[in-house]
């Protein structure tokens, strides 16, 4: 079974936002009506979301740099780097993250409960809105910090907010590694 789905946003808060698009055959990284596309293969193996990217399905996912940040920066070029991975199977959407740091002592990270944006905002942590309406104006909005800990809301331009009250049941890892951190999301198709 082909699935297509289209991500309006991959970001890291302190780091970057791209825009990718999963539909039809487009060259990888090609640029349709100002918005990057990017293929997104079919997971090869199981993943096992755990905050270590090791699986092979991994390999092989779309890979997408995030060249910019929108917060602390707006639309700016980040401090450092950071992609995602995006690839899929009949059953759910995978998303990892990898944001390198130089210095991983520094890395803003700390247990808390789900949604506790307050605080929440004060680690460092990557954001994937999925845009499902495709009006880009309204999107499910994901946010994992460097533990694995989620927020998730649902995001209105249109109303002006974002309802932290709303979740979703989806998993997430993430790790503190030598290089900055990884995290690893899934969401279900149904």
């Amino acid at each position: 079974m082909r699935r297509q789905f289209q991500l309006i946003g991959l970001g890291l808060t302190m780091g970057a936002v791209a825009m990718g698009s999963a539909w039809g055959q487009e060259e990888a990284g090609s640029v349709t009506r100002g918005v990057k596309v990017f293929e997104v293969p079919r997971a090869v193996s199981e993943i096992d979301i755990d905050g270590e990217l090791n699986e092979p399905a991994w390999q092989d996912a779309a890979v997408i740099r995030l060249d910019y940040e929108w917060f602390p920066g707006n639309n700016s070029q980040p401090p450092v780097e950071t992609e995602g991975l995006v690839t899929y199977d009949d059953s759910w959407l995978y998303v990892a993250f990898r944001a390198h740091d130089p210095e991983p002592r520094r890395v803003r990270a700390h247990l808390m409960a789900r949604d506790e944006i307050n605080t929440f905002v004060q680690d460092d942590h990557v954001t994937i809105m999925l845009d499902t309406f495709n009006d880009e104006r309204r999107a499910f909005q994901f946010r994992v910090n460097p533990l694995g800990v989620q927020a998730d809301a649902i995001f209105s331009e249109v109303d002006g907010i974002e309802d932290w009250s709303w979740d979703m049941i989806w998993a997430s890892a993430g790790k503190i590694t030598n290089d900055g951190y990884v995290v690893e999301i899934s969401f279900p198709f149904d």
